[in-house]
């Protein structure tokens, strides 16, 4: 008698830890935050539960499309576009960072380098916003 023991593939791994840091990104923003609003601490929940949607979304279903077919690469640079772009108005919900971290994925495989450089800025982008956000940008 076997046993089935199947080992995550490496955008499995980069999902499941894209998720856990954008949860992470999200209690950050809202629990890092100096003078919060009553509003951000009971959206958390929503958020992370968002991210994980969004998730789930870009690594089992647009992923896919990233690495094959003759669209690949403009799909890829179309979910990097989509990350940058929701960077700097919702940086703090989580999305950005796992929609870059997918067209990063997706712009690797894909052979698309624009996809790859759009999916790091908007990753690293969101967190460097969230965290000078919360540090240096607060109100005294």
């Amino acid at each position: 008698m076997s046993t089935l023991v199947t080992t995550p593939t490496r955008s499995t791994a980069v999902a499941i830890g894209t998720t856990v840091a954008a949860a992470a990104l999200v209690a950050y923003s809202a629990y890092g935050d100096p003078h919060p609003e009553g509003n951000q601490e009971s959206a958390v929940p929503f958020l992370v539960v968002l991210s994980c949607v969004v998730a789930g979304a870009a690594f089992g279903w647009a992923l896919p499309r990233m690495t094959r077919g003759s669209r690949a690469s403009r799909w890829a640079l179309a979910t990097g576009i989509v990350a940058v772009v929701l960077t700097p108005v919702a940086f703090w919900s989580g999305v950005p960072l796992v929609l870059g971290a997918a067209a990063t994925v997706g712009g690797r495989r894909g052979g698309s380098r624009a996809a790859l450089v759009l999916g790091a800025v908007a990753a690293v982008g969101s967190v460097l916003m969230a965290v000078v956000g919360n540090t240096i940008l607060t109100k005294s």
